[in-house]
């Protein structure tokens, strides 16, 4: 699992920079997309924050703790690509 996530990181880190099609878009579009990302970001942390929960009580002992780390970097890890994202997605906006 924490090797998925490594993945995903990379992933995101290596198209932050990467030339979008977003260039041609009105700014309402820029907004619709940003706010439709933004939505889908929460969607994945509350993913990850019930199966981290449902995980954490499945546990017994210390293992409760591990399983609380473990959801900790997730939520991390996830947090942190959400906001290459989005910021990649910024970068296009004109105010």
């Amino acid at each position: 699992m924490r090797l998925l996530c490594c993945k995903i990181l990379l992933c995101a880190f290596a198209t932050a920079g990467a030339p979008s099609s977003f260039a041609a878009d009105t700014p309402e579009t820029f907004r619709l997309k940003f706010v439709t990302e933004y939505i889908h970001e929460l969607a994945a942390i509350e993913s990850i924050r019930a199966s981290g929960k449902q995980e954490y009580q499945q546990a017994e002992g210390d293992e409760q703790f591990v399983e609380a780390i473990h959801a900790s970097t997730r939520i991390q890890l996830e947090l942190r690509s959400q906001i290459a994202i989005l910021q990649g997605l910024t970068h296009h906006l004109k105010y």
